[in-house]
């Protein structure tokens, strides 16, 4: 997955909302109207599982809650997008679906890492 910034769709049988994620260095955080999202990235076997939590950063409820996170997911990836799916940590009978598509390039360059090199 590149670096980048991404749109993301979150589902649940109980739920949709959608939000923006931005992608770096193999780490997400994203955001929707009242919510943030952090997801942190392993890799087991060859097969990637990423764990999804969420902070509420609204005062007043909004009409729902998001019953099922955190959870604990696994995906794939591609260039361009990625998929994760699994089951809430707190109650396995609650699946999640995380979809995302690649929009745009980050707005500030990457570090050259050839820069803090010293050639002496």
């Amino acid at each position: 997955m590149r670096d980048g910034i991404y749109s993301f769709d979150i589902r649940s049988a109980e739920w949709v909302t959608n939000g923006i994620v931005l992608v770096e260095n193999n780490a997400i955080r994203g955001f929707n109207s009242n919510h943030v999202y952090l997801v942190e990235r392993t890799v087991i076997s060859e097969m990637t599982r990423w764990h999804v939590s969420e902070i509420r950063y609204v005062s007043h409820t909004q009409g729902f809650s998001m019953r099922g996170i955190p959870a604990t997911l696994d995906g794939e990836e591609g260039l361009d997008w990625f998929r994760l799916e699994g089951e809430s940590d707190a109650d396995v009978n609650v699946k999640i679906e995380i979809q995302g598509r690649r929009l745009c390039d980050l707005p500030w360059p990457r570090a050259d890492k050839s820069a803090d090199r010293s050639d002496a």
